[in-house]
């Protein structure tokens, strides 16, 4: 089974692009389109579009007969369920389509790919990954009015609608009959936003006290210590740090380690400790409280700097339990 990410990127690119692309590079039976005017260096799964942010806005435009609103890169995020309808062109052989973001460490995809892609038509539910089935009425589906939101609702109007998580594709898909789909990747790391100095994830994600994360070879693991005070090391599928904005300050070479604020390059076995008796501090009880009263304060915040609409659809979603 061969699959495609479509990423369409502006602007910026992070510190951590290096290390997003190391791994993006280790990928087996899985390409990447970008749609960028940042670089146009290809590789082996790496396939550029050289496009102006207006040139793509265009392209889009040309597939629907109604006025789109794309005025900045972070709205992409209510396109993504589209895109297998907006560069169908590009899908001819590939089995499968889908969305990542480059906030993102990818362990071996394809390990934990494999038997869904055999079964499913949608695997994931968030927008940071998920996939589908490259077959018409799959790369259509997003126009279905299953969704609490209306696409053309969602395109029309430049707030953020998370369209492409559980208001939109996500609700669409469960809705549907039909439509056989895997949506928890339970080896999948969702760093959570309210821990600023820490990975810990979310959605029923298996955390372990004082965990760190590395990346070697193709494989992304999870280091810890056990209940006897041994180094034990699991394999994740991929972590997602969300918002955090990790730098490389060194080659980082084929082994690394992923921390909230950087990438450290990992020489041998025997540093494991070392780093996690480095990141303890910001895993006690005292200071992830400390870390989540922080987080509410900044909620509200952002909570109070929003109009009238932007409120109403923000508590939609958050009925949902996005």
């Amino acid at each position: 089974m061969k699959s495609l990410f479509i990423i369409p990127y502006y602007g910026k690119l992070p510190y951590y692009f290096p290390a997003w692309l190391t791994t993006a590079k280790a990928q087996r039976n899985i390409d990447f389109l970008f749609i960028t005017d940042l670089f146009s260096e290809e590789s082996d799964n790496i396939k550029v579009l050289n496009w102006s942010f207006d040139k793509l806005k265009n392209f889009i435009q040309s597939k629907f007969d109604f006025k789109i609103s794309l005025e900045r890169p972070y709205k992409f995020c209510d396109y993504k369920p589209a895109y297998g309808y907006i560069f169908e062109d590009y899908l001819e052989g590939y089995d499968f389509w889908g969305h990542c973001d480059i906030d993102t460490v990818f362990g071996d995809l394809y390990k934990y790919l494999e038997e869904p892609l055999k079964k499913y038509d949608a695997i994931g539910r968030w927008g940071h990954l998920s996939l589908y089935k490259n077959v018409p009425e799959i790369n259509r589906l997003f126009m279905s009015d299953k969704g609490f939101f209306h696409y053309k609702e969602a395109f029309q109007n430049d707030y953020s609608y998370c369209f492409d998580e559980t208001p939109g594709m996500k609700m669409i898909i469960s809705k549907t009959e039909g439509i056989n789909y895997f949506f928890e990747l339970d080896k999948m790391v969702d760093a959570s936003r309210k821990y600023k100095k820490s990975l810990i994830g979310e959605h029923n994600f298996n955390n372990q006290p004082n965990q760190i994360f590395y990346y070697e070879n193709g494989k992304l693991f999870k280091c810890y210590y056990n209940n006897a005070q041994k180094i034990e090391k699991e394999e994740v599928m991929y972590l997602h740090f969300q918002k955090k904005q990790p730098k490389i300050s060194s080659e980082l070479g084929e082994s690394f380690y992923v921390f909230y604020n950087e990438f450290v390059p990992r020489i041998s076995e025997e540093q494991d400790s070392q780093m996690i008796d480095k990141m303890s501090k910001y895993q006690s009880p005292i200071y992830k409280l400390y870390e989540k009263i922080t987080y509410t304060s900044r909620w509200f915040s952002n909570l109070l700097k929003m109009n009238k609409e932007q409120r109403k659809i923000n508590n939609q979603k958050r009925n949902l339990a996005i």
